[in-house]
């Protein structure tokens, strides 16, 4: 019998609609800092062979981290961890001790107990001091119905869409295109691979110069790349099963730079930044133990801008895409130095508008990298700095 006090910021007890009178069954429910989760509960009850997705755990564990979403949502978008108990007891105001019998322990959220324990030992992390967890620990249930209880909870999962094993063959041409670059085993290409950059990141860079589905003389913004992950690549396979790939295919020639620009753009905002007047540390996300990787430049840097203010910048120089009728594909008007020579131009008004814009939506990043009106106005700017170049 093991015994851990939890110190849950709220906790309420529900009496069992079903097996109270019979059983005494209760189920309590804790909102508990994941700083403060205890290690060490049993993982015996769950999953015999528990598997997950390597870039879903890498989703959740951002959202763990606060890092590209509202700071402090956590427990709002993540379902918690259920833990079958033999009894639990408060102690004081704001401490219960839980009693763990023989086989008992977790019976959902199985990689959510285990995600924040391996964040609570990793002394490269530093975690959110707002952040909760939803645990529900259920007592006075027959230790014979745990085996139903664990099946049940973990077959009503969420089914995970978007599986990246079905399109091998489309992804094929951008492996050709990359596989001599010095980064290219840094790149995870499958699910299950554990890597630097996921493959989706590259698909949602290239999808905001997609002048195809958002032309330089619409309206319309790739803010989906930044927002709807998942639409991207639903995207990126329906181009290749009903277009044989054309539209992302035509952007072969620019890709390089594009990561390039990428991570230009990212390493290079936080010095902008620092120049100018205005302060906005919202935007610039600092390491706290380890440098960030900028994977594209193959350098390291203890900032960079937060990817919310990353993609509408990026995006903005699809206005230096243009078509090459001979060959079907695409290339930048004035070479990939010209685009280079625009960021260098307009970098610092694009900053300004950037911490204009964190200051309008109450400092999120988040919120900045879902602001249509926002993108529209970087691309605006880098048109109207190339424009006025043209005619000189």
């Amino acid at each position: 019998m093991n015994t851990f006090v939890f110190k849950p910021r709220f906790a309420r007890r529900l009496p069992d609609p079903s097996f109270n009178s019979t059983h005494g069954s209760e189920r309590h429910i804790f909102f508990v800092s994941i700083a403060e989760l205890p290690a060490g509960i049993s993982l015996e009850p769950g999953p015999r062979n528990p598997s997950t997705r390597w870039d879903i755990y890498k989703e959740v564990q951002a959202s763990l981290l606060d890092i590209d979403c509202t700071p402090g949502t956590f427990h709002l978008k993540n379902s918690g961890i259920t833990i079958f108990a033999k009894d639990v007891r408060k102690i004081d105001e704001d401490e219960y001790e839980v009693e763990i019998g023989p086989g008992h322990g977790v019976v959902d959220g199985y990689h959510t107990y285990q995600l924040i324990n391996e964040a609570q030992r990793n002394p490269n992390i530093e975690l959110p001091r707002q952040q909760y967890v939803k645990v529900e620990i259920l007592t006075g249930l027959p230790d014979d119905w745990i085996l139903e209880i664990s099946l049940g909870l973990n077959a009503s999962m969420q089914s995970q869409s978007n599986n990246l094993s079905s399109l091998t063959d489309a992804l094929q041409w951008l492996k050709d295109e990359l596989k001599n670059e010095s980064y290219f085993k840094s790149i995870a290409w499958s699910e299950n691979e554990r890597a630097a950059c996921d493959v989706r990141d590259i698909l949602c860079a290239i999808t905001c110069f997609n002048t195809i589905a958002y032309p330089n003389s619409g309206s319309a913004h790739p803010v989906v790349t930044y927002e709807k992950k998942p639409v991207v690549l639903s995207s990126f396979e329906e181009d290749f099963k009903s277009n044989e790939g054309k539209a992302y295919r035509r952007l072969r020639p620019i890709v390089k730079d594009i990561l390039t620009l990428h991570d230009t753009i990212q390493l290079e905002f936080p010095v902008l930044c620092e120049r100018s007047d205005e302060r906005a540390p919202e935007l610039i996300e600092k390491a706290k133990k380890k440098p960030h990787e900028f994977v594209f430049l193959q350098t390291r840097s203890t900032e960079r801008l937060a990817r919310g203010a990353l993609y509408p910048i990026l995006a903005a120089f699809r206005w230096m895409v243009e078509d090459n009728p001979k060959t079907g594909q695409v290339g930048w008007r004035g070479g990939f130095k010209a685009v280079l020579n625009r960021w260098h131009e307009t970098g610092s008004r694009l900053v300004a508008q950037t911490i204009d814009k964190s200051r309008e939506v109450g400092r999120n990043p988040d919120a900045i990298g879902k602001s249509a009106s926002h993108w529209g106005a970087m691309h605006k700017e880098v048109a109207f700095v190339d424009l006025m170049a043209q005619k000189n």
